[in-house]
């Protein structure tokens, strides 16, 4: 029983997985390279995670926008 239900949220993990990559490639301006964040290091997505705090923040500031500033942009990850 055990099994199964491992399987099962495995199967549910993948699904979701496959939607967030989909909607990451369908996003315009959206970070390819956020597809693989799961082989990232602990360091990386630490710095990832500062990165998106930044960006919060300055969101903040200038009355919500998420937009990313070009030296933020598409094809740069950390």
């Amino acid at each position: 029983m055990v099994l199964l239900i491992h399987n099962t949220q495995n199967g549910d993990a993948k699904a979701m997985q496959l939607k967030l990559d989909e909607i990451i490639r369908a996003v315009k301006g959206a970070r390819n390279q956020l597809f693989d964040l799961e082989n990232c290091s602990e360091e990386d997505l630490k710095k990832l995670e500062r990165q998106f705090a930044r960006i919060r923040q300055r969101a903040k500031r200038n009355g919500g926008s998420y937009d990313l500033p070009p030296t933020e942009g598409t094809n740069r990850l950390l």
